[in-house]
């Protein structure tokens, strides 16, 4: 490399160190120290919480589960939260008596309540055939309307439901004997209804009659004392 060529590699080396040294001076002074802000509790999002109380739900055995999660919840739930809800029924056996949790989560909040599945008490067995009452009523009184009042089974409210009454053929005004009929399950029943006419109290028996008897009393008693007297002077 000639000496011209060495003084001009050297002359370009100079000025780029001059150059960075600048740069690197600019940048530093130019550079400002940024305080670290610290986070506050008050800076720190809460996770929202919800509060709700959950019922004692009771359930016959075999029963259906009802798939409503607000039908679970005692208070009125908005409905932004309520599709956040998730009802779990997993452990509810419903084909075996006994008290089963069930749970609704929201987020990270498990809620519990209790199922009961217990046997029905008292159960009204099924009807398929009534027998029908023969009824007596007095001369105007009051023609029952109720048709389970002339059925001699007993009888559970939807059964009742399906009874219709006919009393087209009775006459509540008029003494005698008249047929009535049930429908049920389809089928027509016929009954009896006896209008009877209220019979007046029995009379009292006279007074001359009481007089009458009393006479006789007395001549019994007079002939007695006869017999006796001509007794003694025999």
């Amino acid at each position: 490399m000639t000496p011209k060529k060495r003084i001009v590699l050297c002359s370009v080396l100079t000025l780029l160190g001059i150059g960075m040294i600048g740069t690197g001076t600019y940048l530093q002074l130019n550079v400002k120290d940024t305080p670290v802000k610290k986070l506050e509790k008050a800076d720190i999002p809460v996770e929202e919480k919800l509060s709700i109380t959950l019922k004692e739900i009771r359930l016959p055995l075999n029963g259906n589960l009802d798939q409503m999660i607000e039908n679970y919840i005692v208070e009125p739930i908005e409905p932004t939260v309520l599709e956040k809800l998730v009802l779990d029924l997993s452990k509810v056996d419903v084909t075996k008596v006994g008290t089963y949790t069930y749970t609704i989560t929201y987020k990270k909040q498990v809620f519990k309540g209790n199922i009961i599945i217990e046997e029905e008490q008292n159960k009204t067995p099924e009807v398929t055939s009534i027998t029908l009452k023969t009824i007596s009523l007095k001369l105007g009184e009051a023609i029952p309307q109720d048709p389970s009042y002339y059925i001699v089974e007993a009888l559970s409210d939807e059964d009742k439901a399906q009874l219709k009454l006919d009393l087209s053929q009775v006459v509540a005004n008029k003494a005698g004997t008249y047929q009535y009929t049930i429908l049920y399950n389809g089928m027509y029943f016929t009954g009896k209804i006896t209008i009877v006419e209220d019979q007046p109290p029995a009379s009292a028996p006279k007074d001359t009659d009481k007089q009458t008897e009393g006479k006789d009393d007395n001549n019994v008693d007079d002939n007695t004392d006869t017999q006796d007297t001509e007794n003694k002077t025999n």
